[in-house]
């Protein structure tokens, strides 16, 4: 080390003006310290003060509302809830149908004549802490704060709740009647006995088929008085308080089961039911619905299923304000519907079954619909049915996709299915998902490992009536899909929209390029319209097609299913014709040489598909769509059309 670096290392760090400026940074220092914590303190202070403003506000905002609030007395609100609901056409003028309540839905019961295990599954299934609680549940009113918050529905409410809800008439989905419920619930349970509030909860709950009240859900089910319900059938109606349309039997039987099961499981969870009492528990038959005529009963269970589902309104709602509901539904494509199906099923085997349903591709409405005739309780509209060669063009739409050729095109033939092996079958059943084929129903697969027969309805592939004409609906409206659907808008008693349907129409056939996407479909009706089906062309419209679907079995090739599917831009309909059992389908009248008549898509569905459509066209004008041709287009593939 040299003695510079000495000197240099060991002189005085600083001079005292540099000592002095290091001391008044310090002071400065502090005094911002000493600010901050002023500050701090400040608005610690204030938020305390709002706080506790906020709280004491609310708690007199509280105890204002506990003190002024009134419940109605149990019998004021059955009485509130038997006013008529009525259905109507499109036009929002003509009626369609009546939804009345049933006379039990004025039965009120006392507690003492419910039987005590149709109690204790009413309990398990909605509130099993009924007995203990103050009428209110902190965590269900946290959970709806939470879903409030991210604009969606739910939290959790008591059965005191659920009556305060239905006493009040107040329906709608906020916050504000959340905390209404929990003052209300708090006051019914202070001042009356619990045994008196679950007897008026067990009076006026919905449990579906027009039925308010443990008494009247106990005719409608099981044709029975209350005091006779068995565990089984006690532990059906509790499972469908929550989801009425839905969880009825006679409309999803697989959910209904689920929900029975799921309540027996938490009957014995809450101690209120042995383990091997809920061994012995057996589903419960329940009687059929008759309150209307086949076809219309279907539309309103699909109205009242739709509306539970997207717009959260129960008929028990419905009823309460005597809402009337405008459906999609066409007044004279209906009407022309029902006579068509009477009058060509008139004299058919009794074994046969028929559907019919008509949507418009453009907004996705149901024109008409028909799931089934008088004294027939299944909706077949509704029913997975072997698609059979109607499932065709789900091929060729594959087939642009993937910009394959498609020759000469022929539907039933071994070229159909060489082509679905060409472009992929799995392949196939993603285009038919897209369309609008859900991947299951019901829990049921629609396609389960698909084949190349897949483009002759082969293998083990299913379709509803109804998703046929919503698949076949987006090819009409250029690959545009669309959510089928029956209800236009609910209007209140003044006329004011509790809903109204809204849905945008997406491209499914290409998502990012919506010329490519029109052209798929476009080039695909071009091909069904050029090609030989052995159907008629009933219509002007130089954009129909008709597709006749079969599905064949047996060594003899015998028809099991009849199809007629097919669209113009303006209506997509599906229609068809088929048993309960795997059989051989045959007509009422006899062939030349008295040979039987084999039902086939081009005989009784393709009478009704073309007495529908036919009708439908006649009273709209011509379509202004610009012809098919010239389909190749710049910058999109060329297709091979048929010759």
């Amino acid at each position: 080390m040299t003695d510079a670096t000495r000197l240099q290392r060991f002189r005085p760090p600083t001079r005292i003006k540099d000592v002095g400026d290091h001391l008044a940074s310090e002071s400065q220092t502090d005094t911002r310290k000493v600010r901050r914590k002023r500050r701090w303190r400040t608005l610690r202070r204030v938020l305390l003060a709002v706080t506790l403003l906020a709280v004491g506000s609310a708690a007199v905002a509280l105890w204002v509302a506990y003190e002024v609030w009134e419940v109605p007395d149990p019998a004021e609100v059955a009485a509130a809830q038997n006013q008529t609901v009525t259905l109507y056409y499109s036009d929002g003028k003509t009626e369609l149908a009546r939804i009345q309540p049933e006379d039990g839905a004025r039965t009120l019961v006392r507690l003492d004549d419910v039987p005590k295990h149709v109690q204790d599954a009413v309990l398990a299934a909605e509130n099993a802490s009924f007995w203990t609680d103050d009428g209110f549940s902190f965590k269900g009113i946290l959970g709806a704060v939470y879903n409030n918050l991210r604009g969606a529905d739910g939290g959790g409410s008591t059965i005191t709740q659920q009556y305060i809800k239905k006493a009040t008439g107040k329906e709608e989905r906020t916050l504000t009647r959340k905390i209404r419920e929990l003052v209300l619930a708090k006051k019914l349970t202070d001042t009356y006995d619990k045994r008196e509030i679950l007897a008026a909860y067990l009076n006026t709950v919905y449990f579906g088929r027009g039925a308010h009240g443990i008494q009247a859900a106990a005719k409608a089910y099981f044709g029975k008085n209350v005091q006779d319900l068995t565990l089984n059938e006690g532990a059906l109606l509790a499972g469908v308080i929550q989801s009425p349309t839905f969880w009825d039997p006679a409309v999803d039987k697989v959910s209904s089961e689920n929900r029975w099961n799921y309540v027996l499981d938490r009957m014995v969870d809450a101690n209120f039911l042995p383990g091997t009492e809920r061994g012995r528990a057996s589903f419960p038959r329940t009687v059929p619905v008759t309150s209307l005529p086949g076809s219309r009963l279907h539309i309103r269970t699909q109205v009242l299923a739709e509306l539970e589902k997207s717009a959260k309104i129960n008929l028990d709602e419905a009823q309460q304000h005597g809402y009337k509901i405008v459906t999609t539904l066409d007044k004279d494509a209906q009407g022309r519907t029902e006579n068509i199906m009477r009058e060509v099923m008139a004299g058919q085997p009794d074994y046969l079954r028929s559907a019919s349903v008509s949507i418009d591709p453009r907004t996705g409405g149901v024109v008409a619909y028909y799931g089934g005739a008088d004294g027939v309780g299944i909706d077949y509209a509704q029913t997975l049915q072997e698609p059979g060669t109607s499932f065709a063009p789900f091929v060729l739409v594959a087939a642009g996709q993937r910009g394959v050729p498609v020759g000469q095109f022929e539907i039933g033939t071994g070229r159909t299915v060489e082509l679905a092996k060409r472009v992929g079958q799995g392949h196939v059943a993603d285009v038919a998902h897209e369309s609008g084929i859900p991947r299951e129903v019901l829990g049921q697969p629609t396609i389960v490992n698909p084949t190349a027969e897949i483009a002759i309805g082969g293998g083990k592939t299913f379709a509803r009536p109804f998703d046929m004409a919503a698949a076949y609906a987006t090819l009409a409206a250029e690959g545009m899909r669309t959510r089928p659907h029956f209800v236009s808008k609910v209007l209140g008693p003044e006329g004011d929209a509790r809903y109204e349907f809204k849905d945008n129409a997406k491209p499914v056939f290409d998502t990012r390029n919506p010329r490519r996407n029109a052209f798929i479909a476009r080039q695909t009706t071009a091909t069904l319209a050029t090609t030989d089906t052995g159907l008629p062309n009933v219509l002007p419209d130089p954009l129909a097609v008709a597709v006749p679907g079969v599905l064949r079995f047996g060594s003899d090739g015998e028809v099991a299913k009849a199809w007629t599917v097919g669209y113009t831009p303006q209506l997509a309909t599906a229609v068809w014709v088929g048993s309960d059992k795997f059989r051989p389908i045959k007509g009422r009248y006899r062939e030349p040489g008295s040979r039987e008549h084999d039902i086939t898509g081009r005989d009784e569905p393709a009478a009704v598909w073309n007495s529908v459509m036919r009708l439908y066209h006649q009273q709209r004008s011509a379509p202004t769509e610009p012809p098919l041709a010239p389909l190749a287009r710049p910058g999109l593939p060329t297709v091979t059309r048929p010759r």
